[in-house]
């Protein structure tokens, strides 16, 4: 399946917002909660993991940001995890919430 090109610019804009901490499940609670940011960075997952993975592993981001986004990811979310925690190993452990 493939996606519209001003569709993916505009899912890369919005989680850029996340990476930068410019959106937050704080400032944004209904994007985060009604699962926009889920949908968002299953589509890049899918459609462009080379973006994807090179902006959360780009340390000019904040690393609240990167990991806000991480928080969100199904394919790539444990070793992203694993990336940060050794960035910053006061993090909580892996896995979050899942068994």
């Amino acid at each position: 399946m493939t996606i519209d090109p001003s569709k993916l610019e505009a899912i890369r804009a919005r989680l850029t917002q996340i990476l930068t901490g410019e959106v937050t499940p704080g400032t944004d609670p209904g994007y985060f909660e009604d699962d926009g940011a889920t949908f968002d960075a299953a589509k890049m997952e899918q459609h462009d993991p080379a973006w994807l993975l090179a902006e959360l592993r780009d340390r000019r981001h904040p690393l609240v940001g990167r990991r806000n986004l991480v928080m969100y990811l199904v394919r790539f979310q444990a070793e992203l995890w694993r990336e940060l925690e050794a960035e910053d190993p006061t993090m909580p452990p892996y896995p979050l919430t899942r068994p």
